[in-house]
């Protein structure tokens, strides 16, 4: 018998749209429908729960079929034993807050004192028992979807769905509530899905991501295939970086638009996905020379400061977006209508084969392909630190360090430059970004803190460790 979800969504909400989706997820496991607005994840949410009966397909939940059209079989949806949070919390507003929780358990024939009971257990779960009179019009956002969370939970759910639960949350509520899911999740038994236009919400509370896009899935993976090897530019969009098809035949990718780019990878043959990253391409004022095998004169369309970085985009042949330094911005008189050189080192082209065609959506088995090449390795900036989530760290930020300065050089002292000093806990350690000799900043460690990446890694800034507290 076939346990967690196994579901095949096809359905018509109206004329103009059609979800069609595979999701799977294992007990324990958790998976993040991750998509823009309008890409089908609340049709999705409506299929599953059974408030829109599926036009084929099925729903599986544990070796129940709970929907299959073929076979005339559909649960309602008061008899799918799932948890549900919703976006708005949807709490009863005349109950109080142990009582929202307990009205689950009273719906499934539990009397009202021992439903009290435990819905007083689960409030203590979530530092909730003191607001337990409160009604819902006396909670803050963040105790309102605590609540709507221990009810889902409470009832011991088959199925936990989590509809954009922090979506309606401020920035600073929003962390804290995210570190709170991930401990519940930890402990849930069962399957869960996570439905989110937010990507550092997948990234951080999904072992599964399936990007949907128009009422299909592009692509499945973890977060780390995500981010390494995006599949179409929404995808890249995520993972910051750019994106772009074309053949590739003896070290050579020919787009789609018909301009050919240089690559170092000379095995790759056939349809092949590119990435590069931002800060991968270089702007000149006039027309470069040396080693860049990829040099081509363009227009700026826009220009948009970010703090230590300028992001630009750039026009025809090959729409980019690339990544500098306000300094260098300045330096070149840069504006929007410029026309300014750009160069992009073949080895900074990462490859692999594109595994989607329109009519085929992806699946996590066809969407792993080859990793992009490895950057090349740096000698000198490793950090001699094994981080772990939970540690606490002390950041010293120094806006104007030398390439490769390290810990006791002077240029690393206070005075170096602007400090900013960041007390902060290690929430998840990722993979290391890309390292460039040319850069020198470390980049052994990413750290995602209060769901913000913050990379060891900068063009302009570098993030000392001053000190490390450990478990």
């Amino acid at each position: 018998m076939t346990t967690g979800l196994d579901a095949h969504l096809a359905v018509s909400p109206g004329e103009a749209f059609t979800l069609d989706i595979e999701l799977h997820i294992s007990p324990g496991g958790t998976a993040a429908l991750l998509g823009p607005n309008g890409a089908g994840k609340s049709t999705a949410v409506a299929a599953i729960a059974g408030i829109l009966p599926l036009d084929a397909g099925h729903v599986r939940l544990d070796g129940v079929v709970l929907d299959d059209p073929a076979n005339g079989r559909f649960v309602p949806v008061e008899r799918r034993r799932l948890g549900i949070v919703f976006q708005d919390y949807v709490l009863f507003p005349h109950l109080s807050a142990l009582d929202n929780v307990a009205f689950g358990l009273w719906g499934r024939g539990i009397d009202r004192a021992t439903a009290r009971r435990e819905a007083g257990r689960w409030l203590e779960r979530f530092d909730l028992a003191p607001l337990a009179d409160r009604r819902p019009r006396d909670l803050s956002g963040g105790q309102a979807q605590r609540v709507a969370l221990a009810r889902a939970l409470a009832v011991d759910p088959s199925l936990l769905l989590l509809d954009e639960p922090l979506a309606a949350l401020d920035v600073t509520t929003r962390g804290q509530l995210r570190r709170v899911l991930a401990e519940h999740l930890d402990v849930y038994p069962g399957p869960r899905l996570l439905i989110t236009h937010d990507p550092a919400e997948a990234f951080l509370l999904a072992d599964t991501i399936y990007v949907i896009e128009q009422g299909r899935i592009t692509q499945a993976g973890t977060a780390d295939d995500i981010r390494r090897r995006p599949v179409t530019p929404y995808a890249a969009d995520l993972a910051g970086i750019n994106l772009m098809a074309g053949v590739a035949t003896d070290g050579s990718l020919t787009l789609d638009n018909g301009h050919a780019v240089a690559v170092a990878d000379r095995s790759a043959h056939g349809p092949t996905l590119a990435t590069v990253h931002p800060r991968a391409i270089a702007l000149y004022a006039a027309e470069p020379h040396g080693s860049p095998r990829n040099a081509w004169p363009t227009v700026i369309t826009v220009l948009e400061p970010l703090g230590d970085r300028v992001r630009v985009q750039l026009g025809p042949p090959v729409p980019l977006t690339a990544e500098i330094t306000p300094a260098a911005a300045a330096a070149l008189h840069l504006a929007h209508g410029s026309r300014v050189w750009i160069a992009i080192k073949a080895s900074e082209i990462g490859l692999q084969p594109n595994p989607t065609r329109p009519d085929e959506p992806a699946t996590p088995e066809r969407t792993r392909g080859r990793a992009p090449q490895d950057p090349p390795s740096c000698s000198v900036c490793p950090l001699d630190l094994v981080l772990r989530p939970g540690h606490r760290l002390e950041l010293e930020h120094v806006g104007q360090s030398p390439p490769h300065a390290r810990p006791g050089d002077p240029a690393r002292r206070p005075g170096a430059g602007r400090e900013v000093r960041l007390d902060v806990q290690v929430e998840r350690v990722g993979p290391p970004p890309e390292c460039r000799d040319v850069v020198g900043a470390w980049t052994d460690e990413e750290i995602l803190v209060h769901g913000t990446p913050l990379l060891l890694a900068s063009l302009s800034i570098q993030y000392l460790i001053d000190t490390v507290s450990k478990d």
